[in-house]
């Protein structure tokens, strides 16, 4: 009996956690896989947290950049203008990304945002 409860509590209580931990982060890279174009070089950069869902619900490599590194973001948005960036990164973290030209902000969601990367020479 105690068996069926525990299974019934976890079956219950893992969807309301991933729901609050990866539910908002999962729908804002779904978001950005559809804005992605198969067969292009476009990029999904995440910068300052490790989730490696995101590679999972992007389908495609993740470049990963930690929190504080500035010039390393500078660099992996560089692009030639046929390309498209985004960039998923906690809410906190928004001033680093909103200092730099050519970002902007498209959704924000539990904690998360992603940004798109417009053409940074």
């Amino acid at each position: 009996m105690m068996i069926l409860v525990g299974a019934a509590a976890v079956g219950w209580v893992l969807p309301v956690a991933h729901a609050y931990a990866q539910g908002p982060l999962q729908g804002l890279v779904v978001e950005v896989r559809e804005r992605l174009r198969p067969g292009r070089d476009d990029a999904v950069i995440m910068y300052g947290f490790n989730a490696p869902s995101v590679v999972f619900y992007a389908g495609r490599r993740v470049v990963k950049v930690d929190r504080g590194h500035l010039e390393e973001l500078r660099r992996a948005m560089a692009a030639d203008p046929s390309r498209r960036v985004y960039a998923l990164a906690r809410t906190r973290d928004a001033a680093d990304l909103a200092g730099l030209p050519g970002v902007f902000l498209l959704a924000q969601r539990g904690g998360f945002s992603v940004y798109f990367v417009d053409y940074v020479p």
